[in-house]
């Protein structure tokens, strides 16, 4: 029905735009019985902080449901099996990966009868970080957008995937509506920050000043004793230590040491509570590390091989998922592709009900910080870091843009500080 999009650069305030319109739209076109607001996003991190905006937003009362695109594919196949068996499409959860179970749920939302009742349920649609939605996802949002208001915030340059240049969001989106652009920040008005993010954007070196600085921590234990400096003159607030990976051997032993014992010549420098946050790749690797398992066998022998794990909620779940499916479908066997199928379900329905925490302390990746913000920001910069030099500046671009008030960036050697993105 419409289309309004919002596309401005990080920390401009597109999510909040967002809740604006949709609080206006629910003014002038309130819901009715029975109906929801659908908000949808690619990530489970956007999801959740999308889930509160929504659940502190005045005039919506809850009558939401926020959810991954692919949640609402893998529902939508559910709903609608009869449907997907009439065109001739494979079962949900036999379509072979995430992308393919996408395209699935956007050839069935070609049928006029599956559109409205998914606009009768949900008449307004709200997407943010609309700019990651690979095709057979935005399809499904192209769908929806023909018989709901559908709502979008995006940036291109926030895209961190090589695999969408050009951007889908990018050619579809002029054929439907004139996005709105925001015309200054709101996450900070430092203007060291907002100098570094408009250069990087720019193709140019970020300088190095005050609230910016880069350096060289080519050791280990002098790149620790950045960290641990940065950590301590934080001033309180949250700060968070963000890495293009945090695998890398010099990330990953730099923030130990933080975490295990003090840095420098000030014994008060560390240790520091430093929480890692875990992927939802790596949390599948913890939970399932050391499950052997054949290709086909009985349900009772996978129960106890999974009950030889460290108990943890999804395997519970999954072993209980095992028991009723053998006492109700009279099958004999069972395999290894299909139990993890369950625990990567039962884990992202966890994830899914998480609510996120920004204080403190925390560790993570730079895809897991998107469309979050802290006080400090700590960049690690090391050798190892594939891509072209797009790809480094919108990873430079995206870290640094979480920060409000400081941010540090260390770098492996003095050698990077001489090459894109800072030379």
């Amino acid at each position: 029905m419409t289309v309004w999009a919002v596309d401005a650069p990080a920390g401009y305030g597109k999510t909040h735009r967002l809740m604006h319109m949709l609080s206006l739209t629910l003014i002038e076109h309130p819901l009715q019985e029975g109906q929801q607001v659908l908000a949808l996003a690619f990530m489970h991190g956007a999801r959740r902080r999308l889930n509160e905006r929504l659940d502190s937003l005045q005039g919506l009362a809850r009558r939401y449901a926020c959810m991954t695109v692919d949640s609402l594919a893998w529902r939508v196949r559910q709903r609608w099996r009869s449907l997907g068996t009439h065109l001739g499409l494979p079962l949900p959860g036999d379509a072979g990966s995430y992308e393919a179970e996408c395209k699935c749920a956007a050839d069935m939302l070609a049928d006029p009868a599956l559109k409205r009742w998914l606009a009768g349920s949900f008449p307004i649609i709200v997407v943010d970080e609309a700019q990651d939605l690979t095709t057979p996802r935005l399809a499904i949002v192209a769908a929806l957008s023909q018989v709901a208001r559908v709502f979008l915030a995006a940036d291109e340059f926030q895209c961190l995937n090589p695999e969408l240049r050009p951007n889908p969001l990018e050619k579809w989106l002029p054929t439907v509506c004139k996005p709105e652009t925001l015309p200054e920040p709101r996450r900070t008005n430092v203007q060291d920050l907002l100098g570094a993010a408009e250069a990087i954007r720019a193709g140019k070196p970020p300088e190095s000043k005050k609230k910016f600085k880069i350096m060289a921590g080519p050791s280990l234990p002098l790149a620790a004793a950045q960290l641990a400096s940065a950590i301590k003159w934080r001033n309180g607030g949250s700060v968070a230590v963000i890495a293009p990976t945090i695998r890398d051997k010099w990330v990953k032993g730099t923030i130990v040491h933080a975490q295990t014992k003090p840095s420098g010549k000030n014994k008060d420098a560390g240790p520091f509570p430093i929480r890692w946050e875990e992927s939802e790749s790596d949390e599948m690797v913890r939970l399932t590390d050391g499950l052997q398992l054949p290709d086909a066998c009985s349900f009772a022998a996978a129960i106890e091989v999974l009950r030889a794990l460290p108990r943890s909620g999804p395997v519970e779940q999954t072993i209980a998922c095992l028991q009723r499916t053998a006492s109700t479908t009279g099958r004999a066997e069972t395999g290894k592709s299909e139990i993890l199928d369950h625990v990567h379900r039962y884990v992202g329905i966890r994830r899914h009900q998480a609510r996120s925490g920004d204080s403190g302390l925390l560790a993570m990746t730079v895809h897991q910080a998107k469309n979050r913000e802290f006080d400090g920001v700590v960049l690690m910069w090391p050798y190892a870091i594939g891509g072209d030099e797009e790809a480094k500046r919108r990873l430079l671009y995206n870290a640094i843009t979480r920060a409000r008030r400081w941010c540090n960036v260390i770098v492996q050697g003095q050698d990077l500080m001489k090459k894109p993105p800072f030379g």
